[in-house]
């Protein structure tokens, strides 16, 4: 069985196993530390995840939700198809809520990044500063409900996609980077 990413799922999971973070931003946190992790990151994520709520890896079919995510999401960032895909709700919900979502997954790709050891000071490539400053003003901007609806869908999606390519390039240069691999692999 296919694993597909559901918004409205993992929404429900995160509300009903008391996760404080938005199924967006969680999934935000999740994608940073593969980005910065790789192998390391399903373990931190899940930390954090049971950290935040301690009950909500108890059950085992909920771990092996999170779990598939995981690897899910892990699987879209290797592959070279441009198949990566932001937990955002659908495109059927308000513009509204779809502005908020991508806020938060923004705001969590930014926390992961801290946790997962991208520091201020860090020498990163301009490309990678680039993105996080903008995830930062992203994560921080709103929507107006009197803006013309297709010029705020046409941004949603341009956005949207700046992220996904933003993100996918971090994912490169960061597996590249020797920095950001863990003591305890070896490249070859």
């Amino acid at each position: 069985m296919k694993f597909m990413m559901e918004y409205d799922e993992i929404y429900e999971l995160c509300q009903q196993t008391g996760v404080e973070y938005s199924a967006s931003e969680c999934h935000g946190i999740l994608c940073a530390l593969i980005c910065t992790q790789g192998e390391s990151a399903l373990d931190m994520w899940l930390s954090l995840i049971e950290e935040d709520a301690p009950n909500a890896l108890s059950e085992a079919d909920n771990k092996r939700y999170f779990e598939n995510l995981h690897h899910h999401s892990s699987q879209q960032l290797q592959a070279n198809d441009f198949s990566f895909e932001l937990l955002l709700p659908d495109d059927e919900q308000a513009l509204t809520e779809r502005a908020v979502a991508m806020a938060d997954w923004c705001q969590g790709f930014l926390f992961g990044a801290g946790i997962g050891g991208i520091k201020d000071n860090n020498d990163l490539p301009d490309d990678i500063n680039d993105l996080l400053r903008d995830l930062g003003n992203i994560a921080q901007a709103g929507y107006d409900d009197d803006e013309d609806e297709n010029s705020g869908e046409s941004a949603y999606m341009e956005l949207t996609e700046y992220i996904k390519a933003g993100v996918m390039l971090t994912y490169v240069e960061l597996q590249m980077s020797t920095r950001f691999i863990p003591d305890d692999q070896t490249i070859h």
